[in-house]
C-alpha cells in the first residue's frame, strides 16, 4: 500500500497537502484555532437549524436534562438500597454488642479470673468500635440520600416547568401549522374568487358575442314583418301544394276503378 502511494505521484501529493494543512493548523496561534472552531460550530448550528424545526430542537434540548434526572433517580435508588443494607448491618453489630455484653456479665457473675474478664471487656470494646464505624457509615449514607433526594426533587420541579413550556410550545406549533393551513385555504378560496371573477368576465364576453351573432342572423333574415310575410307565403304555398297532390291522387284512384 505504501509502495503504491509513493509510486503514484497524485496520491502522494494529496497526502503531502493534507499533512501540510494539519501541521499548519497545529502551529497557528490558539486564537486562530478558536476562531476556526467557532466558525465551524456556527456553520454546524446553522445547518441543524435549516434541517430541524424549533420545537424539534426544544425537545432535543430537554431530552438531556430528562436523561440526567433519570440517571440521578436511579443512583438515589441505589443509595437508598445501600443505606437499607448498612442499617441492617448496624442492627447486626448492635446484636453482636449485646451478646458481648452478656458474655461479660456472665463472666463477672461467675467470678471468672481477671484475664477472662478482660477478654470479654475487650470484645465489648471492639463491638462498640464496630458500631461507631457502622453508625458513621449509616449517617454518611443518610446525608447523601437526603441531599440527593432534595436535589432530584428540585431538579424535577425545574424540569417540570421546562416540560410544561415545551408542551405549550408544542401546542403553539400545532396551532401554527393549523393557522398556516387555514391561511392556505383562505388564499386558495381568494384565488378561486379571483378566477371566478375573471371567468365571469370571459363568460360575459362569450354571451355578448353570442348575442351579437344572433343579432346578425336576425338582421340577415330581415325585419320581423318580412319574416312573418315570408313564413305566411311559404305556408300558403305548402297548403296549395298539398291540395293539388290530394286532388291528383283522387283522380288517379277514380281512373283505376
Amino acid at each position: 500500500m505504501i509502495q503504491h502511494i509513493f509510486s503514484d505521484p497524485i496520491p502522494l501529493i494529496i497526502v503531502l497537502i493534507i499533512a501540510f494543512a494539519v501541521a499548519a493548523f497545529l502551529f497557528v496561534p490558539n486564537t486562530v484555532r478558536e476562531r476556526v472552531f467557532l466558525f465551524m460550530h456556527i456553520g454546524v448550528k446553522k445547518a441543524q437549524n435549516a434541517t430541524t424545526t424549533s420545537i424539534e430542537r426544544e425537545l432535543k434540548l430537554i431530552a438531556g436534562p430528562q436523561k440526567i434526572i433519570q440517571e440521578a433517580s436511579e443512583k438515589v435508588q441505589d443509595l437508598q438500597g445501600s443505606l437499607f443494607h448498612e442499617r441492617n448491618v448496624l442492627m447486626l453489630r448492635e446484636d453482636d454488642l449485646a451478646r458481648a455484653e452478656e458474655t461479660y456479665y456472665k463472666a463477672a457473675d461467675e467470678k471468672a479470673d481477671q484475664t477472662a474478664i478482660d477478654e470479654t471487656l475487650g470484645l465489648v470494646q471492639d463491638k462498640q468500635h464496630e458500631i461507631e464505624i457502622q453508625q458513621g457509615i449509616v449517617e454518611g449514607l443518610e446525608g447523601a440520600v437526603q441531599a440527593s433526594c432534595s436535589a432530584v426533587v428540585k431538579a424535577r420541579q425545574e424540569l417540570r416547568g421546562l416540560e410544561l413550556k415545551v408542551k405549550s410550545d408544542e401546542a403553539k406549533s400545532k396551532a401554527t401549522t393549523v393557522s398556516e393551513n387555514a391561511a392556505k385555504v383562505i388564499e386558495a378560496a381568494r384565488s378561486i374568487g379571483v378566477t371566478g371573477g375573471a371567468l365571469q368576465q370571459e363568460s360575459d364576453a362569450v354571451h355578448e358575442q353570442y348575442e351579437q351573432a344572433r343579432a346578425k342572423l336576425e338582421d340577415a333574415q330581415g325585419t320581423p314583418a318580412e319574416r312573418e310575410f315570408k313564413s305566411r307565403k311559404r305556408q300558403e304555398e305548402l297548403t296549395a301544394l298539398r291540395k293539388r297532390l290530394d286532388e291528383q291522387r283522387t283522380l288517379r284512384d277514380s281512373a283505376a276503378k
